[in-house]
């Protein structure tokens, strides 16, 4: 059992494999299986992995004789959208859950690569002071599975604290770099095991981080406090 006084790292652990491609065929990589599980790790740790697991890794294709172009085509820089000063660097939106009196900004964190016993790690950063965007998840407000994860704090004040007394039809509600406001509602508050689950469980409760084809917002943090031997999994739908 890993004690963490002050909150805990979500990871995923999956397995990889990168196949040499034939004459004249791209390369593939075979499905990843995730795993949530607790790990210590600093915060702080540069993007080194360019997609989130559950996604294929596709190699660049370069066009080796194509010919040229008789006109230069002109470039079009577009007008980039204003964005919303949240107060602190980083940040590219918000979260409020009215009725938990939560209200956090929301800053993106990275993910990287580590080989544990030689197998392949995925790990988030998690941040103080704010709700963390795991890259690599569907943008605030979608298309997809947007996931957020905070800390628990034995003290009381992790930035996803009580998340566990949420119920289905609360409010959830986000808002992104350029002020747009997105609301959801609660479908369901789910608690699973992962500190002595088996590897069939630990894989389950990690799809819920992974990518769907529905738009949906997804929030996670650990319990209980003190212990973090379980996770809290809130699944919200837009309103």
């Amino acid at each position: 059992m890993l004690l963490l006084a002050a909150g805990c790292l979500l990871v995923a652990v999956y397995t990889s494999r990168w196949v040499r491609p034939a004459p004249g065929e791209a390369g593939r990589q075979s499905t990843p299986v995730a795993v949530l599980t607790l790990v210590e790790r600093p915060v702080g740790t540069p993007v080194v992995a360019v997609a989130m697991p559950g996604a294929t890794l596709t190699p660049t294709a370069y066009i080796l004789a194509a010919e040229p172009s008789p006109e230069a085509t002109p470039t079009i820089t577009p007008t980039p959208a204003p964005t919303v000063d949240y107060g602190r660097e980083g940040a590219t939106g918000r979260v409020q859950i009215p009725v938990l009196g939560i209200d956090q900004v929301i800053v993106p964190v990275p993910w990287r690569i580590q080989y544990v016993n030689g197998q392949p790690v995925a790990q988030w950063d998690t941040i103080d002071g704010a709700a963390a965007h795991n890259l690599g998840s569907a943008p605030l407000g979608g298309p997809g599975n947007t996931v957020l994860t905070g800390h628990t704090r034995g003290n009381g004040q992790g930035e996803f604290q009580n998340l566990w007394d949420l119920e289905a039809g609360q409010e959830v509600v986000i808002w992104d770099s350029i002020g747009r406001q997105f609301t959801y509602l609660v479908e369901s508050v789910l608690k699973v095991q992962e500190v002595g689950a088996s590897l069939e469980e630990r894989q389950k409760n990690a799809q819920y981080m992974m990518p769907t084809q529905d738009t949906r917002l997804t929030l996670i943090t650990c319990w209980p406090e003190w212990v973090y031997t379980h996770r809290i999994i809130v699944i919200a739908r837009p309103l």
